[in-house]
């Protein structure tokens, strides 16, 4: 079992019931997770024992499942954030009702499949391979720095090292790459991290990456004619 899989494989079994165990309440740092159990008792709600062992048997089948497999490791390939997972996950028992009481790889591929045809995507794809180059470089800041905030003059930096071996990207001039950054930021694909930002040089600015690694790395993979130099920059982090 690869590294990928099983990080995921042990938020999925996070799904399994565990019958009347209420969480203890002072170890639950998050406040929205704090007030709602200290509203929901789930000690208060029972369900049929052999409903948990089935629920608990299936979810340890879908972990072995090879299509499950393959899907979960798309959906890393897409975004490689716990968050994102969770969120998948949510939406699936979402879905649940009485007629249909368990998940099935199809609906695991169902809601993949909804990542994939994301209109931010479609976004990506209609930007400059500069503009492009740039998110790739706040892609690859981020994953090293763990989405530490980051400005014009740190991006532009990073890009430089880039472009300094790259056959297309050289000689830029700078003006060209600020108002290639203005743009993106101006799309709403960077957000800064203040409200006030009149009296910061726009060059210091800070910003946060307001898409996932995955929106990034799709966008790469569909972009029509994308040089080759620039697709082999994208999937390395050590530029």
């Amino acid at each position: 079992m690869n590294n990928q899989f099983y990080f995921f494989s042990l938020i999925l079994q996070e799904a399994k019931l565990l019958h009347n165990q209420r969480p203890d309440l002072k170890s639950i740092k998050n406040s929205e997770l704090y007030n709602f159990y200290s509203n929901f008792d789930p000690c208060n709600y029972t369900f049929n024992k052999n409903y948990i062992t089935n629920w608990n048997q299936h979810i340890d089948n879908l972990i072995d499942d090879k299509n499950v497999i393959k899907l979960l490791e798309r959906l890393y390939d897409y975004d490689v954030m716990e968050s994102g997972f969770k969120k998948m996950l949510f939406q699936l028992v979402n879905n649940l009702n009485a007629e249909k009481m368990c998940l099935t790889a199809d609906d695991i591929k169902k809601v993949i499949l909804k990542y994939e045809s994301d209109d931010k995507i479609f976004l990506l794809l209609s930007l400059s391979v500069l503009e492009l180059c740039l998110l790739i470089t706040i892609k690859h800041h981020s994953e090293i720095y763990d989405r530490d905030p980051f400005n014009y003059e740190i991006i532009l930096s990073r890009f430089k090292k880039f472009a300094n071996s790259s056959t297309i990207m050289q000689n830029i001039d700078k003006n060209v790459i600020l108002k290639s950054f203005e743009h993106i930021k101006n799309l709403e694909l960077i957000l800064p991290i203040t409200a006030n930002v009149s009296r910061i040089q726009k060059e210091y600015q800070m910003y946060k990456l307001a898409l996932t690694f995955g929106q990034i790395n799709q966008a790469v993979s569909k972009y029509a004619s994308l040089p080759t130099e620039v697709a082999q920059w994208a999937q390395s982090s050590l530029n």
